[in-house]
């Protein structure tokens, strides 16, 4: 019954058969284009931008840009995502890797690597990731910065960044004592890079991805002069 209304009225009078689907195919397709023509540039800088990572700092370096969706071992000679998947794919010495960015899938990375397409990575276009991350406010800023100004927190920074650690754990691998170690840890959370969590005995220190995502684009807009001033609340809590 739905097909014979929707026949019906495609004929009824004033409206000529097919005349719908005509003016529908022109609005879509004007719509595309309009759209192609807006997102065309920012996709061509996404390639470029791509192709300048890989030649400066090969194709791991790259695909670190991705992080923290994809996750890297160039020692192994491999790269996964952070999200369950049924199988593991070998790419051989003659086969491509498709690198394909778009202005559609942020925040996500997809992956093709079922047949007859090509094993490919979508990922966001630049553009689009500078612009959808949050910006850290500048006072927040300052307190971000001043917890990375140290060479023992990045140090624990960058161990965490790999998996969760304990205090004692990260006190021998930077070593430092453990009652120094957690004045470190301290001012990193209280940053809002690390958060906390207990595991029976111990305490363990997780990375925050969000904040450490936030803080490029952030410094690049106060920079840049796009970031509102401080409130006189924040200056307070400076």
């Amino acid at each position: 019954m739905r097909r014979d209304a929707g026949h019906a009225a495609a004929r009824r009078p004033g409206c000529p058969s097919g005349a719908l689907p005509a003016a529908a195919g022109r609005l879509l397709g004007g719509g595309v284009r309009h759209e192609w023509r807006r997102i065309e540039p920012e996709l061509a800088d996404s390639v470029t931008e791509a192709g300048r990572q890989i030649a400066e700092h090969g194709l791991y370096g790259m695909l670190r840009a991705l992080w923290p969706e994809v996750r890297c071992d160039p020692a192994a000679g491999r790269f996964w995502l952070e999200r369950p998947h049924d199988h593991q794919v070998a790419i051989g010495p003659h086969e491509q890797l498709a690198l394909v960015p778009s202005a559609f899938v942020w925040p996500h990375i997809r992956v093709n690597c079922d047949g007859p397409w090509p094993l490919g990575l979508v990922f966001p276009a630049s553009s689009i990731v500078r612009e959808a991350r949050p910006r850290i406010p500048p006072a927040q800023l300052v307190g971000v910065l001043r917890a990375l100004a140290d060479d023992t927190r990045l140090r624990a920074l960058r161990l965490i960044a790999e998996r969760p650690r304990s205090t004692q754990e990260l006190a021998l691998l930077v070593g430092v004592s453990e009652a120094a170690l957690s004045k470190h840890l301290r001012v990193l959370a209280e940053a809002g890079l690390l958060e906390r969590s207990r595991q029976g005995y111990y305490v363990l220190y997780r990375l925050v991805p969000r904040k450490v995502a936030e803080l490029a684009p952030s410094l690049e807009g106060f920079l840049g002069g796009n970031s509102a001033p401080p409130t006189l609340d924040q200056r307070f809590d400076e």
